[in-house]
C-alpha cells in the first residue's frame, strides 16, 4: 500500500517536472484538467492546480476540448459515408430541482433529451449489400401506392424455423440439430447447476457445434452530440433522426453531403422506436 502510494507521488512530481521543461508534455495535467471539468469544478481550483502545475489552464482545457470534438466529429463524418454505418439511440431524462423552490420556478423541472451514437457494420458488410431501399419500398406494407401482388404475407414464428433447414436433417443417432443442442444445455445444466457428484464431468461436455458461426470482434463505437428532443413523441423521434444525420452529414441530398435515399440506414432503439417512427 505505502509503495503504491510513493509511485503515485513520484509520477506527479515527474510530471510536474517534465511539464515545467516542456509545456508540451502535459498528458497528467491534461487528464486532470478534463477530469475537473466533467465535475464541474470550480474555476477557482483549477487556477490554483494549474499554478501548481498539477492541471492545464482554462484556455487549454478548452482548446483541448474543442480539438477532441472536432476530432470525433471528422471521425463520424467519414464512417457515415462509408454507407455502411448504423446509428442506436435512446432517451435521457432529467430532472433540475431548484435548490430553493418558489413560485416562479414551479414549472417543469423534467428535460427531455436524446443521446446517439453511430458504429460501423462488420463481418463483410458493403454498401451495395444495403442499395435496396427502393425495393424494400415497394413491398412495403407501409407504402399505400405499393402493387398489392408485390407485398408478401406477414411472417409467423413458423418461419423462424425454416431459417435454417439443415436443422431438419438428422444424425446417426436419429436426432436433428436442436435436439443435440437440447441434450447438450441439459448435460450442461447438470453439471454445472445440478447435484455436486456431476461436477467432474464438467471438462468432457465440451462445446455445441455450430451450425452458422459468428466472428468474435471489437466494434468501435462513436458517439454523438445529445440533442434536445424527446423521442417518447413522433415528433420527438422525426426531429432526433433528423438531429443524428444532419450531425454525420448524410441524409436529403438537398440539404446533406451524402446521398442516402438509395440505401437503407439503420437505427437501433428501444420498444418505444418502433411504435413512434
Amino acid at each position: 500500500m505505502w509503495s503504491d502510494y510513493l509511485r503515485k507521488k513520484k509520477v506527479i512530481i515527474s510530471s510536474i517536472i517534465m511539464q515545467g521543461r516542456n509545456q508540451k508534455s502535459n498528458w497528467l495535467q491534461s487528464m486532470c484538467g478534463i477530469f475537473l471539468h466533467a465535475i464541474h469544478a470550480p474555476q477557482k481550483l483549477v487556477d490554483s492546480l494549474a499554478h501548481m502545475g498539477v492541471s492545464i489552464a482554462q484556455s487549454t482545457k478548452y482548446r483541448s476540448l474543442d480539438s477532441l470534438g472536432n476530432h470525433i466529429l471528422a471521425n463520424t463524418q467519414k464512417l457515415a459515408a462509408t454507407l455502411v454505418a448504423a446509428y442506436a439511440y435512446d432517451n435521457l431524462d432529467i430532472e433540475f430541482k431548484p435548490s430553493v423552490p418558489t413560485i416562479e420556478r414551479t414549472g417543469d423541472t423534467l428535460k427531455h433529451f436524446t443521446v446517439s451514437m453511430v458504429f460501423p457494420l462488420l463481418h463483410g458488410v458493403a454498401a451495395e449489400d444495403l442499395r435496396c431501399s427502393w425495393y424494400l419500398w415497394e413491398r412495403s406494407r407501409l407504402n399505400i401506392h405499393a402493387p398489392r401482388h408485390l407485398i408478401p404475407p406477414k411472417p409467423t414464428w413458423i418461419d423462424l424455423m425454416r431459417i435454417h433447414p439443415n436443422t431438419l436433417l438428422v444424425d446417426e443417432n436419429m436426432m436433428t440439430v436442436r435436439d443435440q443442442f437440447n441434450a447438450w444445455k441439459l448435460l450442461h445444466n447438470l453439471c454445472h447447476y445440478g447435484p455436486e457428484d456431476f461436477r467432474q464431468y464438467t471438462t468432457e461436455i465440451g462445446e455445441p457445434e455450430p451450425i452458422e458461426k459468428i466472428p468474435l470482434v471489437k466494434t468501435p463505437i462513436l458517439p454523438l452530440q445529445a440533442t434536445m428532443d424527446n423521442n417518447s413523441q413522433v415528433a420527438g423521434n422525426i426531429s432526433a433522426l433528423t438531429h443524428i444525420l444532419s450531425q454525420v452529414g448524410v441524409g436529403d441530398p438537398r440539404v446533406a453531403h451524402i446521398d442516402i435515399s438509395k440505401h437503407v440506414v439503420l437505427f437501433y432503439g428501444d420498444l418505444g422506436t418502433g411504435e413512434k417512427i
